[in-house]
C-alpha cells in the first residue's frame, strides 16, 4: 500500500468514525487488562521450539558442538601452555623421571606449533561463546521495535 493509500485511510477514518472505534457502552472504558512481561509474551521455547523436531534437533547439536568447543580449547590451551613452559625451561628436569621425558618431548616441538595451538584454543572458546549466543535466542529475544533498522 502506497503512502497516500494509508494518508486517505486515515482522512476516511478521522471523518467518518471520529478517529475512535465506537465501543458499546460498557466496554468504552475498560482497559485491555494486565499484559504478560515480556519473558513470558516472547518465550519461542514453550511457543515454538517444544512442538519443533527441527529446532529441538538443532538445540541438541548446538549444546553437543559446545561441549566439542570447550573440550577442545581445554586441551588446546593445555598443551599450549605445557609446551610453551618446557620451551622456556629448556626441557630441564629433574633426574629421569618421566615428567623429564615429558618435558624433554615439548620442549622439542617448535614455536610455530605452540602459537598454533594457543589460536586454536582461543578460536575454539570464542566459538563455544558464539554457540551459546545462537543457543540462548532459542529461548528469548527481546524485541523492540526502535532498535531495529
Amino acid at each position: 500500500m502506497s503512502v497516500s493509500g494509508i494518508i486517505k485511510f486515515r482522512q476516511w477514518y478521522t471523518d467518518c468514525a471520529g478517529g475512535d472505534i465506537p465501543w458499546p457502552g460498557a466496554m468504552q472504558h475498560q482497559g485491555l487488562g494486565p499484559t504478560k512481561p515480556r519473558e513470558v509474551a516472547m518465550d519461542r521455547y514453550h511457543q515454538h521450539v517444544v512442538h519443533c523436531k527441527s529446532c529441538q534437533a538443532a538445540i541438541k547439536s548446538i549444546q553437543r558442538w559446545r561441549a566439542i568447543t570447550l573440550g577442545l580449547a581445554a586441551v588446546a590451551a593445555a598443551v599450549a601452555v605445557a609446551a610453551g613452559t618446557a620451551v622456556a625451561v629448556g626441557g630441564r628436569a629433574a633426574g629421569g623421571s618421566v615428567a623429564a621425558a615429558a618435558a624433554g618431548a615439548l620442549a622439542a616441538v617448535p614455536a610455530w606449533v605452540v602459537g598454533s595451538l594457543a589460536v586454536v584454543a582461543v578460536a575454539s572458546y570464542v566459538g563455544h561463546v558464539m554457540l551459546g549466543q545462537l543457543w540462548q535466542r532459542f529461548f528469548f529475544i527481546d524485541y523492540v521495535h526502535a532498535d531495529r533498522k
